[in-house]
């Protein structure tokens, strides 16, 4: 599943808060932060945000899309 949202700001600004924003997403989705995938791409700064649910988890992804 994937999520893709605009920021505000530059590429730099971005790269120094990566780590924040995929640790904050994957709390969200119920994920380890190792199944979260960013990807960065100009347009303002847009983010396209790839989850990988936990195979040990049943995870319900509507559920998961509700809280992003």
């Amino acid at each position: 599943m994937s999520i893709t949202i605009t920021l505000a700001g530059t590429i730099e600004a971005f790269n120094a808060l990566k780590s924040n924003i995929k640790e904050s997403l994957a709390r969200l989705a119920g994920v380890p932060t190792s199944n979260v995938e960013l990807i960065a791409s100009p347009a303002s700064i847009k983010v396209e945000a790839r989850f990988t649910p936990a195979t040990s988890l049943n995870t319900d992804v509507s559920s998961i899309m509700t809280k992003l």
